[in-house]
Parts: C-alpha cells; structure tokens; sequence
C-alpha cells in the first residue's frame, strides 16, 4: 500500500516558524505561473545513495523525508535492466535469478479505483500546529481527496504490469554464471561489485511513496505541488553477464505505464497543459482570482471569437493545486539511451519532454560561493520575458564548481532564489541517507521571504503581527515580523507591475500605508524571489547617496553574497535603526498563523461570520457530489412530507366515518 510506503521521521515534518513559512510563501506565490516560482530539489543519487546501497527501506525512509521536508523537485536516476524487464533505481542489472516476485514493491499494477483518500479526521494536524497555523486552521484543512477518484482521459484501458513488464524480450547467456552474494543479515539484498541492490529497488516504489505523499498531504494546508525529473540510464551489466542480450526497452516497458496508474489523478500532464492553453476563457480565467495566473507573466492573445489563447503561458500553482487537485508534473531530464532504442516522445501523454520543467544555466561562483555571473536579476530592463527564464537551475556543471562543504552548498540554496534560479542538491550533505538535518537546513535557508526562525511566535503580542524586510545584514532583504504601530516607510509596486518598486512618501504605522504610496503605485509585497531582489535594490538605491547607475550595480551585487560583511549602506550614527525595515503589505491580523495579503484581509482558513466550519475550496467533483446530496435531502423530505399528509388525511376520513355512525 502506498501510504505504508511514505514513512516520514517526525522531524521530516516541518512546525512552528517553518510551517508558517513554507505556507505563506506558497500563498504568496498562488497566482504566478509555476515557471516562474523557485522551488529547491534534491538529487535522489546524491542524498540516499552515497553508499552505494539500494534498498527498499532506505528508499522508504529518505524519499519521504525529502518529500516531507519541503523539497518540490526531485532529479531521479531511472535504470533500465533488460535481465528482469523494469525501470530500477540500481545502476546495476539483477540476475533474474534473484528476482522477490513476492515484494510489495512489484504487485500488479492497481486500478485508478484503488487510490483511497483520508478523511479530515485523519489528517496530520501536527503538521502546520504551531507558530505558523493554529490549532484551529488545522483541525479545518480541506480534503482535497474527491478530485483524486476521477479516472483521467490519459489513462489506458489495458492493464500494464509493473516490474516484470517486457520481461521475456532480455534473454541472457549467462543464467548459469555465479550469482551475486547476498549481503550477511540483508535478506534479498545482493552484492553487485561495489554496489548492494535488492531487485524490487525500482519505479513502482517511487511512485507508491509519491501517491503515500500526496494522500497524506492531501488538503489545502499541506499541499505543495512537486516535480520529478527523470534521466533515462542503462543498467551497467556485469562481466558475467555479458552475451546476446536485448537492451532495448521493450514498447510494453515505456516509463509512463508506470506513472499511469493510480498515480494519474494527481500527475498534471503535457495534455492538460496544450487544453489550457487552448482556450483561456474556460480555464484560467474562469478560476477564482486568488487562483488565475497572473497575466503580467505570460503573453496571450484573443482570436476571432473572442477566445483568449498562449502559446508560453503555465498554471499558477493556486489553479493546478487547488482547483485541480494536480500535485506532481513530470519532465525527462536527460538520457543515455540512443534514441533508437528509446523514444521518450512516446511517453508525451503523461511525461513533459526533456529539459521543458528544467532550464539549466551556467552559474559561475566565487571562491566563498558568492555568485558572479549567469544571475537573472537584471536592473536595466526588468521583465518576465527575458529569453531562457522558465523553470530556471544552475547546471550540474556549475555546481561542480562549488566546494563540497556542505555549509557553502546550503549557502547556494539562500543566493540563487533571490537571482530566480532554483537551488539544487546536487552533492551528499550527510553520510547517513536517513539523517534529514542538513536537508532541512538546505530548505531553511532556500525560503526567499522569511529570515530563519521567522516569523517569530507572537503568544500574547497583538501588535507584532505585520511584516517587515530587512536591509541590513545577514537579513539582505529578508524579512521579519515588527509590531504594527512602528512608523515607517512602506513598499509600493509601480503600475502594478513585477519587477518595479518605490517607497512610500511618509512614514507611519502599518495601516498608514496605503494612503502614502506614490500616484500610479500601491502597496504590496513581492510574490516571488526576484521580486523581492527587485524591490530590496529598489530601496537600497533610494537610500544611496548617488542614484547613478554605478551607484545601483554597485548595490545590486551585494544580493547574491552571504559575505558576513556589514550592509555596503550602513546607517549613520544618529540614523534610526527603524530605517532598516520596510513595510510590506502582508500580516496575519485576522487570524494568528494566517498570513494574508491586505490590510484588511481575511484568512482563506477562517470561518465566515456565523459559520462553526472553516471557508474551504471544495473541487467540483465533491461540489456535485453536496448538491446531488441536498437534492436526494429536499426530495427525501417531499416525499416524507407527502406521506404524512396522506397519512392526516386518512385518519380525518376514518374519525368522520366514526362519528356519522
């Protein structure tokens, strides 16, 4: 069962400050198109595999706690073993020989019907209690459960089996060399040169710990939509092994049969996104505004009969979740198979091609792992449609460059979102696979908004309820709770626009703000990292003795530094150290935990007035199911009602008859 196989450690799960932060970043984010938000990843080599062992428990153990943890992307070294027909995740081919048919890892594949939902009452409320959700939001997360049950138009009819599929095309020679030793006190786990596998280490439980994630995930609190990139590999085979063997996956092998199981309500796919594209009109923009995409990052056009079309445009992340109740895209990355014996354009249906979620770019960094090139702010012409600024992260081959040091690794994870590139683990931070610590500390320092252990628990403060960022080091630009009646200047976006910001005219408490904001400027808050970089030069540049250009690319190469180093604008000696914050339009004053944006906004998880249960998005599958319900309640009723008054009418007749008599 797959929600045996996501097996998080409790301190997997995220609380207090980072709960608050990981949700109320993703609620920043709701409305811009997913290319465009960065997310980190991990590589699942380097994090569970570094000691060359492939086990099913340890597969288990890590994947869930990186999934748990907050990584959105996961690069998945996928193998294809021709000696037992299956897509593995050892890079070793496993005799035939010593194949577990009994594993639970290689049960036949489960109908769509399978997929089981948790009921509210079953969600892990100790997720989001702390600091960052009430207890009272918790108990009131959203089910996102009944969309899961539709079937999907990419589903095929034909059952695919799972690891065994295309076992008849490998036919070794060498069934009778010596088989691989069993490892002492690991049954099923045998020794292939330097490298331990067991041979149920394969796709299948990939998939079964990602459907485990998403049920247990499943509601409009804990929700993150993931990314899994798959690079296409040949299983090494061993001297022995060697003879007339057909590598070549077989067609019934294709990797998309895997995922197009029970796994297909969640996956949203090449399809789903060329039908959106299609036509605006009865997608995107029929949603809610909290969950359109934002139309100021994708280009668009309206033909003849009035419909809206693009051809660049992505679902927000509001729109894919919590409209559709879409959790995972997944995308090729790259692929050592010759193209003739795998073509990765036939799995178009469920799996996006390769390098499309991806965008590696050259990233050069310093000798302290400050950036230096290949960042994507851009000071002179800032715009969403620069060439090349979709799904955007470092090459391998930049990250290569970097020192082993798993500190300086995590610094990265801090420098690239604020230049709009995704960080990426890419290297081992811990010679345990199970130890989660460093990886949590990569996802700390990767959070764009908040600075570590914001924003701080407020128990009994009613006025440290607003957010402020921070100029000064080591904040840069991060930003931190500030009780609500500081006077201080606030940001404000030009014409509603990305990537342009000003400062407020005047100072004063939080709720001043708006009325102070600059003509043809309002006040805000930054929706995605390079926002953020674009407001925080923004101020530093105002805040600059000179506004030369010199001036401002001075300023703008201290945002992609972790260098200890005062901020390059300290304050003067009788400067108020008030003017190291800035107003951002962002607080949780109607609900503890909830942060919102807008004055006088109100939580999405709050109860309406004169309500006992929480405001929830409820997807249209469970809508109709509620009125197919209250329609069976009215007629139920009607026909009660109809009952009873044939019922009155019979004993009239009978005490009229009595009293004639």
């Amino acid at each position: 069962m797959s929600q045996q196989d996501y097996i998080p450690d409790a301190d997997a799960i995220p609380s207090g400050s980072l709960a608050t932060a990981i949700l109320s970043q993703r609620d920043l984010s709701a409305r811009i198109p997913i290319n465009f938000v960065t997310h980190p990843g991990v590589s699942l080599t380097a994090a569970c595999f570094n000691e060359n062992r492939y086990e099913d428990e340890l597969v288990r153990k890590c994947l869930s706690n990186l999934l748990s943890i907050g990584f959105r992307r996961v690069f998945l070294d996928a193998y294809w073993d021709p000696l037992i027909g299956q897509w593995s995740l050892c890079p070793v081919a496993i005799p035939s020989q010593l194949v577990n048919t009994a594993s639970s890892s290689s049960e036949a594949t489960r109908s769509v019907a399978q997929t089981t939902g948790l009921s509210i009452s079953d969600l892990p409320t100790s997720v989001v209690i702390g600091r960052g959700v009430p207890t009272e939001v918790a108990r009131a997360v959203q089910d996102l459960g009944p969309l899961r049950r539709q079937t999907s138009s990419v589903a095929t009819t034909e059952s695919s089996s799972d690891t065994t599929s295309g076992f008849a095309t490998a036919t070794p020679s060498s069934s009778n060399a010596p088989l691989p030793t069993e490892v002492a006190g690991s049954p099923g786990l045998y020794r292939l040169g330097s490298i331990e596998c067991t041979s149920t280490v394969n796709i299948n439980l990939v998939r079964n710990i990602l459907e485990g994630h998403f049920v247990n995930t499943g509601n409009n609190i804990n929700a993150t939509l993931k990314y899994l990139i798959l690079n296409l590999r040949q299983a090494e085979l061993l001297e022995e092994q060697d003879g007339p063997i057909d590598t070549a996956p077989p067609e019934s092998s294709r990797i998309s049969r895997t995922f197009n199981t029970t796994l297909v309500p969640f996956i949203y796919t090449p399809e789903n996104l060329r039908d959106q594209r299609s036509n605006l009109n009865a997608t995107w923009f029929a949603a809610p505004f909290e969950q359109q995409p934002d139309t100021l990052y994708y280009r668009h056009i309206i033909d003849e009969a009035n419909i809206a079309t693009t051809t660049d445009g992505w679902p927000s992340e509001g729109y894919a979740e919590l409209i559709q109740a879409k959790r995972l895209l997944i995308g090729f990355g790259g692929s050592s198979i010759p193209t003739d014996q795998y073509n990765t354009s036939l799995d178009d249906a469920i799996i996006f091609p390769p390098n499309t979620l991806i965008s590696p770019r050259e990233v050069s960094f310093s000798a302290t792992g400050a950036i230096t090139s290949g960042c994507l702010y851009n000071n002179t012409s800032p715009s969403p449609f620069q060439p090349n600024v979709s799904f955007v992260i470092p090459s391998f081959a930049s990250l290569s460059t970097l020192s082993t040091s798993p500190g300086q690794i995590i610094n990265t994870s801090s420098l690239l979102p604020a230049c709009g590139i995704s960080p990426l683990v890419n290297t081992t931070l811990s010679t345990s696979a199970t130890s989660i610590s460093p990886y949590a500390s990569f996802i700390r320092t990767s959070l764009w908004s908040w600075q570590p252990d914001q924003p701080a628990p407020t128990t009994n403060d009613t006025q440290l309820r607003c957010a402020t960022l921070n100029l000064t080091s080591p904040a840069n630009g991060k930003w931190q709770l500030t009780p609500c009646t500081t006077r201080l200047q606030g940001a404000c976006r030009i014409a509603s626009q990305p990537y342009e910001w000003t400062l407020s005219t005047q100072r004063g408490p939080y709720d001043s703000i708006p009325r102070v904001c600059p003509p043809n400027s309002t006040f805000s808050v930054p929706h995605t990292a390079l926002e953020n970089s674009h407001l925080l030069a923004a101020i530093r540049a105002s805040r600059s003795p000179s506004s030369s250009q010199g001036s401002q690319s001075t300023l703008d190469t201290t945002l992609f530094s972790t260098s200890p180093d005062p901020d390059p604008l300290p304050l003067q000696p009788r400067q108020d150290p008030s003017d190291a914050l800035i107003w951002l339009n962002f607080n949780d004053l109607n609900l503890q935990g909830c942060f919102v944006e807008g004055i006088n906004a109100t939580c999405p998880y709050a109860p309406r007035a004169g309500e006992a249960s929480r405001r929830v998005i409820v997807p249209i599958v469970a809508a109709v199911i509620v009125f197919m319900l209250a329609g069976l309640t009215v007629l139920t009723k009607c026909a009660a009602n109809r009952a009873g008054v044939k019922r009155r009418r019979r004993r009239r007749r009978r005490r009229g008859n009595k009293g004639g008599g």
